[in-house]
């Protein structure tokens, strides 16, 4: 991309209404990370937030770039708050897990998977499936097979992910 391109992008994006014009900013914001200015990309992204400071859907993307970005405790921030706002979204939650676990913040993780697993029966079987998962990456192939077998128990471990993921906790 050229200087002029992104020039013309962000003029185009500060004429925009973020309500109005939802589609064409969304593609704005996309063509900003995809050409790798994703710092672009969020100064758009708060504008629009800033219109729309409940809408789930843009804090998510806001924190997943700022997790992509390395910037992994304010998008924890962003998380918390749509967490908040949306607390049975269950997309959202194992993202805000695999943030957690990306800083190597286990214990945080596990307190989010375990908070899941009230929500409905989706999100428990979600929950032990990344829980059981994780315990696996750590080596703790008891508590793994102690998790996995909770989730067989819910009659939904049929994801050949998991299988195999249960298949190393019980061989361990």
């Amino acid at each position: 991309p050229t200087d002029k391109t992104i020039r013309d992008l962000r003029t185009l994006s500060r004429n925009l209404d973020p309500q109005r014009d939802a589609r064409l900013n969304y593609r704005i914001i996309q063509t900003l990370v995809q050409i790798k200015k994703p710092d672009l990309a969020l100064i758009l992204l708060d504008r629009w937030i800033a219109y729309q400071p409940k809408a789930v859907t843009l804090l998510r993307w806001k924190a997943s770039l700022l997790s992509q970005l390395g910037s992994t405790s304010k998008a924890l921030t962003i998380y918390d708050r749509a967490v908040q706002l949306q607390p049975n979204n269950i997309a959202m939650q194992l993202e805000r897990v695999k943030a957690y676990l990306a800083i190597f913040d286990y214990p945080s993780a596990e307190t989010c998977l375990a908070n899941m697993m009230s929500i409905d029966d989706g999100a428990r079987v979600a929950s032990l499936t990344a829980m059981g998962q994780m315990y696996v990456g750590l080596g703790l192939n008891q508590r793994a097979a102690a998790t996995f077998e909770q989730l067989e128990q819910t009659g939904q471990a049929h994801d050949p992910g998991v299988l195999l993921a249960m298949g190393r906790a019980l061989a361990a």
